[in-house]
């Protein structure tokens, strides 16, 4: 049965369970809002620009790009 709008100004709290849920950083909980925060979606969870940014560094770091051998002939 759909809200209406007097059971809305009967009893205001139903308006919270009409808000989409608030994504949160896996890493730090931080509200997620994308053009502040940054929304990263990973395996390992919903991040934001910050942690996600570090988890990248930390990839590249560990797996650096390697210089390739001179070819002749």
């Amino acid at each position: 049965m759909p809200l209406t709008l007097q059971d809305l100004i009967a009893d205001p709290s139903k308006i919270e369970a009409l808000r989409p849920p608030v994504e949160k950083c896996s890493v730090c909980g931080k509200k997620l809002q994308e053009t502040i925060t940054g929304k990263h979606y990973t395996r390992d969870g919903v991040m934001c620009s910050d942690h996600y940014y570090q988890k990248l560094g930390e990839g590249v770091e560990g797996h650096p790009i390697a210089a390739g051998g001179a070819r002749r002939g």
